[in-house]
């Protein structure tokens, strides 16, 4: 995705994570009776505070890039087992989660556009 500003590149990210754990709770949850089956999750967390921590000070060129090189993936989880409960709450903070960098994303948008429409004015 072209963005001229690394917190558009951010909540991006955190967009495609978001997208990605619904479908994975989706799956542990059609799977729950499926003998066998280990649940997976999703890791991205721990790469997303690496990538900020690399790019603290760095050009924003720099930072961007190290972001566009976080990538969500899908791992086993710990779990021995499908907790449906667990699944079903999981997918409920994601999906607030989901929300809350929706609106951010807006709000970063309608400032670009705000800077460009006061530009053409002004």
């Amino acid at each position: 995705m072209f963005n001229i500003d690394p917190t558009l590149e951010l909540i991006s990210r955190g967009l495609d994570a978001c997208t990605l754990r619904q479908s994975v709770y989706s799956a542990n949850v059609a799977n729950v009776n499926t003998p066998g089956y280990r649940p997976r999750e999703v890791e991205f967390d721990a790469q997303l505070r690496a990538a900020a921590r690399a790019v603290s000070g760095e050009p924003l060129d720099q930072q961007t890039a190290v972001l566009e090189s976080v990538q969500p993936s899908v791992v086993p989880s710990a779990a021995p087992s499908v907790e449906v409960d667990q699944q079903l709450a999981l997918m409920s903070q994601n999906a607030i989660r989901y929300d809350t960098l929706l609106n951010a994303y807006e709000k970063s948008m309608g400032l670009l556009r705000l800077a460009i429409q006061q530009g053409k004015n002004g």
